[in-house]
Formats: C-alpha cells, sequence, structure tokens
C-alpha cells in the first residue's frame, strides 16, 4: 500500500483528504505515515523546509515543486496541490476540483477571484472553477443582507418515517421511536426557553431541518411548531424555511398549520421521480405521493417551494435523472438543488459499489451534472451556495439553484461560515463567527434519548458560548 511519510510538517488530514480521492480508506500508519489502498507499494515523502516544499517518490529522481507556486501558496494548501500531482501523475486520473478538497471552493473562489487562477494553481476543471466563481458572487450578494450581528437559527428534528439507503445522518426511525417523538418536541422547547430566558430573541431567519420534520401526527406538528415559534419570536423574522422532506409525511393539515404561522419557504424532496428507485433507495412513498404533496403546497400558496434531486442513485443512467430534473421543470419550483449522491460508512449502500476508476460510472455522472447545469441557467436558475462532501461520487459538488428572490439566505449563511448561527435539536451545531474570520463550534449532543435528558444542559452551555 502507498505510504506518505510526512517531514517537517504535521498537515495530517490534508493528505488524509487527497489519498482519499484516490484511494478510499487511509489510516495513521505510524507517526507522520499515512497508508493508503492495497494496490501498490510506494512511498511518498512529503516535506516543508522553512516555507518551501517538496514532494516525491521514494527512489524516483524527480521531485515536486514543478513550478514557483509553492511560494505563493500557504503550505498546507501546496502539501495537498503537490501529492495531488503526484498521484494524478502515477494513477491517471483527474478530479473535477482539482487538489480541492474542502467543502466550501467557493471560499477559495473569493481568493483566486478568477476562474483561469483556480484551473492553473488547483487544477479546477474549467467547468468547475466557472460554477465556484459565480455562486461566490450569489453568495456575497446575499450575505450583505443579513448583518452579522443577528443570529441564524435552526431546529433540528432527527426523525424519519424511514431512513434511505443512502443516508448518514442521526435520524431515527419513528416508526420505531413513536414514543420518543412528543418528550422529543418538549425537549426542544425547554431549550429555546433556557436559552432565551429573559432576553428578547434577535434571529434574522430560521431553518427548520432534519431528518424529516413533518414525521410528527398532525396536532403534536402543529403545537411543537406554535410553542417553538412563539419562544422565537418569529412575527419578527423575515425568512422561515421548513422542510417538509418527504411526501409520505405531507398532509394538508401539516400544510395549513406552516402557512398561519408565517412560513413563506418549504421543501419537498423527491430525490428522484422514478417509483423503482424509490423502492431501491427506501423512500416509502411514490412519485405520485411526491405530486400530490407538491399540488397541495401550490394551492395553498407558499412563497417558495424548493424540490431536491440526487444524482448518481444506484441504478439510474443519465436518462432516468434528465427524465427526473425535466419533471421537476414543469411544476416551476423556485428552488432547486442538485446533490451528488454522497456515500458515507454508516449508510447502508456500500462505497464498494462504486468505483472511481470506472470510466463509464464517472461519465455518466459528469452527463447529469452538466445537463442539470445547462438547463438550469436555460430556465433562468442561478447558484446560489455550493459545498461538498466527502466520499461523494467522482468527487463532484451539491450546489443550490434559485430564481431571482427566491434564494435561502439561512443556507448561504450557514455554508459560508461568515455568519453565527443558534441550533438547537439533537445532533445540532451552533457556529460562532468573529470579525477575524475566526469560526467556533459547539454541538449538542447527537443521540436523541440522551438530548431530552439534557436539553437544558444543552441551552445553558449555549449561552456561555454566545456569551449571553
Amino acid at each position: 500500500m502507498p505510504t506518505v511519510i510526512l517531514i517537517g510538517h504535521n498537515f495530517v488530514y490534508p493528505i488524509i483528504d487527497v489519498l482519499r480521492m484516490f484511494y478510499g480508506s487511509c489510516s495513521c500508519s505510524g507517526e507522520n505515515q499515512i497508508s493508503a489502498g492495497l494496490d501498490t507499494d510506494i512511498e511518498i515523502y512529503s516535506q516543508l523546509s522553512g516555507e518551501c516544499v517538496t514532494t516525491w517518490v521514494e527512489g524516483s529522481k524527480e521531485r515536486l515543486p514543478v513550478s514557483d507556486l509553492s511560494e505563493k501558496l500557504a503550505p498546507k494548501r501546496e502539501v495537498k496541490r503537490q501529492l495531488y500531482i503526484l498521484l494524478s501523475g502515477l494513477l491517471g486520473r483527474v478530479y473535477p476540483w482539482g487538489s480541492l478538497t474542502g467543502i466550501r471552493p467557493t471560499v477559495i473562489a473569493r481568493e483566486a477571484k478568477t476562474a483561469k487562477e483556480l484551473t492553473d494553481i488547483y487544477f479546477v476543471r474549467e467547468d468547475k472553477a466557472l460554477l465556484a466563481i459565480e455562486t461566490a458572487k450569489n453568495e456575497d450578494r446575499i450575505l450583505n443582507s443579513v448583518t452579522p450581528d443577528v443570529l441564524c437559527a435552526y431546529m433540528g428534528v432527527p426523525f424519519c418515517r424511514s431512513r434511505c439507503t443512502y443516508c448518514s445522518f442521526i435520524s431515527q426511525d419513528a416508526a420505531a421511536q413513536t414514543h420518543l417523538l412528543v418528550p422529543y418536541t418538549e425537549a426542544i422547547q425547554k431549550e429555546i426557553d433556557s436559552f432565551f430566558q429573559e432576553n428578547a430573541p434577535k434571529i434574522s431567519c430560521l431553518y427548520v431541518g432534519g431528518g424529516t420534520p413533518t414525521v410528527f401526527d398532525d396536532n403534536t406538528f402543529r403545537s411543537f411548531l406554535e410553542n417553538s415559534f412563539r419562544s422565537l419570536g418569529t412575527d419578527s423574522i423575515s425568512e422561515i424555511t421548513v422542510e417538509a422532506g418527504r411526501a409520505d409525511t405531507i398532509t394538508d393539515h401539516k400544510l395549513h398549520t406552516l402557512k398561519d404561522l408565517g412560513v413563506q419557504r418549504i421543501c419537498i424532496n423527491p430525490q428522484t421521480l422514478s417509483d423503482r428507485t424509490l423502492v431501491r433507495i427506501g423512500r416509502d412513498h411514490t412519485t405520485g405521493d411526491f405530486y400530490t404533496a407538491y399540488n397541495a403546497a401550490r394551492k395553498i400558496g407558499f412563497k417558495t417551494v424548493s424540490v431536491d434531486l440526487i444524482a448518481g442513485l444506484p441504478g439510474e443512467s443519465p436518462d432516468d435523472f434528465i427524465h427526473s430534473l425535466e419533471g421537476v421543470f414543469v411544476l416551476d419550483p423556485e428552488n432547486i438543488t442538485i446533490h451528488t449522491l454522497s456515500i458515507k460508512k454508516k449508510a447502508s449502500i456500500s462505497m464498494d459499489v462504486y468505483k472511481s476508476e470506472d470510466r463509464k460510472q464517472v461519465e455518466e455522472l459528469d452527463r447529469m451534472l452538466s445537463y442539470a447545469h445547462a438547463r438550469l441557467k436555460e430556465k433562468g436558475y442561478l447558484p446560489y451556495y455550493l459545498y461538498r462532501q466527502k466520499d461523494t461520487l467522482g468527487g463532484h459538488e451539491n450546489t443550490g439553484y434559485s430564481r431571482p428572490g427566491h434564494e435561502c439566505i439561512y443556507n448561504v449563511a450557514m455554508m459560508s461560515d461568515q455568519r453565527s448561527i443558534l441550533a438547537f435539536g439533537a445532533g445540532s451545531v451552533s457556529k460562532r463567527s468573529f470579525a477575524d474570520e475566526r469560526l467556533q463550534r459547539c454541538p449538542n449532543v447527537r443521540d436523541a434519548k440522551e438530548y431530552i435528558r439534557r436539553s437544558e444542559e444543552m441551552a445553558l452551555r449555549k449561552r456561555c458560548f454566545f456569551g449571553v
């Protein structure tokens, strides 16, 4: 197996990020040594001497850098860049985002200023570089509408009717955990009230996500939102988004509840319009159920309806994905998010099913995403937030598209790490953004039962975190 030996630095995670792209799993095999893959037995050296980074294979006379870029980049980035160059040459593979492995490519896009710089320095493919530059400009425009001194809020509901086969979130199976649903709503209420105490909430936007927030029965759902919204002071919040999520949990009563409580934005996410695929990925609803829920939401009159699709679902061809996208266009939603399938360790789908060196899979996924981007632009949708996950097929990305004026401010604030997030619920993570670009995180406990027991403790922890 290839082993990377670090000399003069300890940039373990950047090295691991690049190795994972080419080899999958990897691990520390000794002090300052990282091993990955099974197909070759080579030693790679990554050395930092002063500000100069050098990378080479044991026994080879050729050493990187191949240019003077190491003088322009921070050593942490240059370590990744050089390892990417070396492995790409050894294995004959390139990835659409080049040596960029982070969650937020738009951060680098803002620094680079032009798509050509992203391509020349980081080997980002031209179409992805252009996407990053365009999205970064739209993100900045949206961020300017949110003052840094006002919090964005999140409420998490980690329960689903059933777990999708690709899912790695902490979602509890509500069918087996019905006894927790009401106590969970009470726990969130305790956390919110314990956090604010006598202080009036100052929140610019609210996002209720999951899991599936509409997993509760009609009456529990209404009382949950009425109580929590009252404590959060939602009458003065200009943007409220709720993930209605799966069609098998959406009822007319819940949609009317949302409308009555001032929710302007909802998400209804089929992921695909193929009934065969829906069965394959464990979603207990049909395409017909999705259409019924969507049409009901339209009839009630929400300002913005968002729809998610996933490219690369098991068994789907480019034609299947294109059929889903064109079917969504007929509905004319204000937001469409295109996700690339990401397979995590805890998901029931194994990453072994997908091989990065399978050219057909790579080409088909590329075709899906390229088609989506081109058609969305034709239809008047603009990319306004973008992020990447580890173990995403082909090293691609997730992109949110919107008609002008319908962008989700919370999504941009949360993904940019440039605004503070106040988060309630099991597994949620509050973030505090500082003027000097520092970011601190304060996580809640992940297990729902543990959270129910300790929700007031989570609130007090956050009070200290935000200095309330």
